[in-house]
């Protein structure tokens, strides 16, 4: 999506939340992908999709489609349709039973922004493990080996490139530290 159709002061801040997950639907029980980081919520509205022009990068996005939200809980219980973890705890806890359910609210006040909390999740539990074995982080009551707490540092892959090419990437930081500082 072209940076001019998306102006930065029309996003909507909701909140954060420190998750990770091996890759393991994909890639098999011992994949070597995964990801582990902070994320941050944001909403932008249109009022028609033609107002967008997208052009989703192949190696991110397999495919994307615009839906109501009563189709997106029908297609959330549908077991035969893949998304990423993130997606579904972002959509089970919030999206589609109060910021969605309540859009005017969630776009015009701070009923539901969260400034302060970093919400973290472990992944459901067909998403852990891969190749560094990795076990529940956060929750206490979730099940596997106490031993094998660290997380995916250091054991999986989680990015080619090096931290200087990371932050090369302008726009990203841009908005963390506008969200983080500015418009906290």
């Amino acid at each position: 999506i072209p940076a001019k159709e998306l102006p930065i002061e029309k996003f909507k801040f909701l909140t954060r939340l420190h998750y990770w997950a091996a890759d393991t639907v994909t890639h098999g029980n011992e994949s070597p992908w995964g990801e582990h980081e902070i994320d941050y919520v944001l909403f932008f509205c249109v009022k028609s999709k033609d107002e967008l022009t997208i052009k989703p990068h192949p190696d991110e996005v397999d495919a994307y489609k615009w839906v109501t939200r009563q189709g997106l809980i029908d297609m959330m219980e549908d077991k035969s349709l893949l998304f990423s973890p993130w997606f579904r705890l972002i959509c089970k806890k919030w999206l589609l039973y109060s910021w969605w359910k309540d859009l005017n609210t969630t776009m015009t006040t701070d009923k539901y922004c969260d400034y302060v909390n970093i919400h973290c999740f472990d992944p459901p539990k067909e998403h852990l493990g891969g190749g560094g074995k990795a076990g529940p982080l956060f929750e206490k009551e979730a099940e596997g080996d106490e031993s094998k707490k660290q997380g995916a540092y250091g054991k999986v892959k989680t990015h080619k490139e090096s931290t200087l090419k990371q932050l090369s990437h302008i726009d990203e930081v841009f908005a963390a530290i506008y969200f983080l500082y500015v418009k906290p």
